[in-house]
């Protein structure tokens, strides 16, 4: 049997912790019955930019903090995630999105978003 593995879009994270409502039934079904819920680095880093330039009012501290406590694992930026993107093809060209589509695909997961870009696209995803 096979884990079941879950990457939540970097929007996904802020909803979880601040606006959960707005999350699908069917996306907390996913997330509660994954093996392994992982934010990605990229994810955080995407965020940290947000708020740098004053586009969201969470800090990265509480960011940080907020991963401990939805107890989500931390999923790195690996070199097969690197060469993956290459392979992405999404209708827009945003760089982070490719990046997590890359991860959630090299590592078997099932992507949480609300990216109708990324929902649209051939890869394994489920609406947030």
């Amino acid at each position: 049997m096979s884990e079941s593995k879950v990457l939540i879009d970097s929007p996904v994270l802020i909803w979880l912790l601040y606006e959960p409502e707005k999350i699908s039934v069917k996306a907390k079904e996913l997330i509660q019955a994954a093996d392994v819920v992982y934010v990605s680095a990229v994810s955080l880093w995407e965020l940290t930019l947000k708020f740098g330039k004053g586009k969201l009012a969470c800090s990265p501290a509480e960011l940080v903090q907020g991963v401990g406590v939805l107890n989500l694992d931390r999923l790195p930026l690996r070199d097969e995630h690197m060469l993956t993107v290459l392979d992405i093809q999404l209708a827009h060209k945003d760089p982070f999105d490719a990046l997590l589509v890359a991860q959630s695909e090299s590592e078997g997961c099932i992507f949480l978003t609300a990216d109708s870009h990324i929902l649209e696209s051939k890869y394994q995803t489920v609406q947030c």
